[in-house]
């Protein structure tokens, strides 16, 4: 026969899966479960390979050049998950992201299954209201173009999140009930939860509690370190066209199997905000993605003075020079602010410096300290307005004006607190945590609109107007309260 039905293709594929016993599958175990030999073999054995490939059943394994069942691989792993503060006050675990790398990509977060190893008893869940920007970082890894799409769906009254004129702040989502484990345990933060992979396909896993005297730091860093080599290797072997979710499956195959699960293992949660080499980056127009932390490159670094050339102070980068100065800004905000001024009536960078800087007082370490860092933030300005197009930027000039001016409100509220008490330990602990949560969110924003090459559609510029305003009114009403 010249063609073979594709009915027969997947009943060939389900015999192969079934016939398995080490979880592994080639083109062979497949093209013999083929209940017809077609007369054109090879075009259908380059069928079979290609959708091997595309399976999201399967990973493939270059060094043994055959795949291996996802189910397989998980079932009976361990990794593990450490709730924070907020979680252990209110007695609750977010599904969010916690779960997504270690169940198949068809399973909601609030469809996970959670049993307790010591019991066997399913875990209740709950209805659990929270303010939207205080429940994105426990859904950061499902990818940010998706959270607000979980958001709405996960319950009826978050809605509210598409009124574009008064989008709601609170959000309902389905959170597991722990409140009597973590008494019983006295959970405290830096514990964690052990949790096995029962069924991969339908997200069931069991948990136990790990003490946080039995996790070493320096396995921790170690684990964080594993995972950022395997999600380079991911990177670098699918570029950009995996969502995050299937490029932490990826890496968690890719990686060192020994390291990468277990009780010394750290969670995604300590991976994130712990790794200085992965982040988050919005440069695929189709959605975001884990990337590389770019590197200053060689040609960005400052011809300064030779006898100003060592500096008792930081000059490795920009970012570590900003945070030695105890400077409230990122470099993200501060490109932000050069494109604004660059777009405006003054195009000026003695107009940009004043405002970013005019109000602080820089106290370098020495006159090469502050060599470097002019240096760079030239460098900076000029890499950045020498690539502007107002064409392109005329759509996310509005968005990013925005956002700055939160940037400025959040800036000036910092400056009166420490007006009032210069010790950094007398900064409210919890509003300054959620402050920073807030920042990180307009940071990832702010990296989409600074992207000068890129413009955007209008769809896009209304969705992200709307999470602006959402952001805002959160962080307003931390700023209300100046006690």
């Amino acid at each position: 026969m010249s063609t073979i039905d594709s009915q027969l293709i997947d009943g060939a594929f389900a015999a192969a899966f079934a016939a398995t016993h080490d979880g592994q599958i080639n083109i062979s175990n497949v093209m013999n479960h083929l209940q017809v030999i077609p007369d054109n073999r090879q075009v259908v054995e380059a069928r079979v390979e290609r959708e091997l490939h595309n399976s999201d059943e399967l990973f493939y394994d270059e060094k043994r050049n055959d795949f291996i069942l996802r189910e397989f691989y998980f079932t009976g792993k361990t990794f593990c998950i450490t709730p924070d503060d907020l979680e252990i006050d209110e007695g609750i675990l977010f599904p969010g992201h916690r779960f997504c790398a270690f169940a198949h990509n068809d399973i909601f977060p609030s469809e996970v299954s959670l049993l307790s190893q010591k019991t066997g008893k399913e875990v209740d869940v709950r209805l659990y209201t929270i303010d939207v920007t205080t429940a994105i970082p426990y859904h950061l890894l499902l990818g940010t173009e998706q959270i607000f799409d979980f958001f709405i769906a996960e319950h009826p009254q978050n809605i509210g999140l598409k009124d574009a004129t008064s989008p709601s702040r609170k959000i309902s989502l389905t959170v597991f009930d722990l409140k009597e484990f973590y008494d019983q345990h006295q959970f405290s933060s830096g514990d964690a939860l052990l949790v096995k992979v029962k069924n991969w396909r339908e997200g069931t896993f069991s948990f136990s509690y790990l003490s946080g005297t039995m996790r070493r730091e320096t396995n921790v860093k170690k684990w964080v370190d594993a995972f950022a080599d395997a999600i380079e290797i991911v990177i670098d072997k699918f570029d950009s066209y995996l969502e995050i979710p299937e490029q932490l499956r990826q890496a968690l195959f890719v990686g060192n199997n020994k390291i990468l699960f277990g009780k010394d293992a750290a969670s995604l949660d300590e991976f994130y905000q712990n790794n200085d080499r992965i982040e988050i980056n919005c440069e695929n127009p189709e959605h975001t993605l884990l990337a590389r932390k770019l590197a200053p490159e060689s040609s960005d670094q400052p011809e300064v003075p030779e006898q100003l050339s060592i500096s008792n102070g930081c000059t490795a980068s920009f970012k570590e020079i900003l945070q030695e100065l105890g400077s409230p800004l990122t470099p993200t905000e501060i490109d932000a602010y050069i494109l604004e001024q660059y777009g405006s009536d003054t195009p000026e960078f003695n107009g940009f410096f004043r405002r970013c800087f005019a109000g602080e007082s820089l106290m370098f370490a020495d006159d090469a300290q502050e060599a470097v860092f002019l240096n760079l933030l030239e460098d900076r300005w000029e890499e950045l307005t020498l690539n502007y197009h107002i064409e392109i930027d005329g759509d996310k000039a509005s968005l990013r004006s925005r956002i700055l001016e939160l940037i400025d409100q959040r800036v000036d509220w910092l400056e009166r607190l420490k007006s009032i008490n210069p010790d950094p330990a007398a900064l409210p602990k919890e509003k300054m945590k959620r402050l920073a949560e807030i920042s990180l969110y307009m940071n990832e924003i702010l990296e989409f609109i600074n992207m000068v090459e890129r413009s955007i559609s209008q769809r896009d510029r209304e969705e992200i107007q709307e999470t602006i305003e959402q952001l805002a009114d959160a962080q307003n009403e931390l700023l209300e309260d100046t006690d």
